[in-house]
């Protein structure tokens, strides 16, 4: 199918050259419009819990062994894992195509892993925001009892 798209110069220090990017069609652009979402009156108590518990899961600004304040996820440092994992099986099944799928690789497992600064950090706010939202199950109303009634 033809494909519309631009070109535009991408320059470096060993070479030079065009970037294709695609552009939609006009039947690729869809508006979707939602219903509004029914407000719901929160405390300030509430407010602040939730806003601790974002703060503490910040990782642009944690400490490292030194003390100094570093990023933990930096993008330009962190690798896909579904394209990690994606290309170790192609990998594994081109060299040894009768053997089973390799299990995950501890590297692709550690992106896949909660950062342990996160976790150490926010487990106080967590249990402040579980006591002040309570959560109860909700059970469905099956469909031919409500056709039923």
């Amino acid at each position: 199918s033809p494909k519309v798209g631009f070109c535009f110069p991408h320059i470096k220090a060993l070479y030079e050259c065009l970037m294709f990017v695609e552009l939609p069609y006009m039947e690729d652009i869809r508006q979707f419009t939602f219903p509004p979402l029914c407000k719901q009156e929160v405390s300030s108590a509430e407010a602040d819990a939730i806003d601790d518990l974002i703060s503490a899961m910040d990782l642009s600004r944690v400490p490292d062994e030194d003390g100094e304040e570093t990023e933990v996820l930096q993008s330009k440092h962190m690798l896909n894992p579904v394209l990690l994992r994606t290309f170790q099986c192609i990998q594994h099944r081109a060299l040894k195509p009768d053997e089973p799928l390799p299990d995950l690789d501890p590297v692709v497992a550690q992106y896949l892993s909660q950062p342990e600064q996160m976790s150490n950090s926010c487990q106080q706010q967590l249990q402040k925001v579980a006591e002040l939202f309570k959560l109860e199950p909700v059970e469905r109303k099956r469909k031919r009892e409500e056709t039923a009634a």
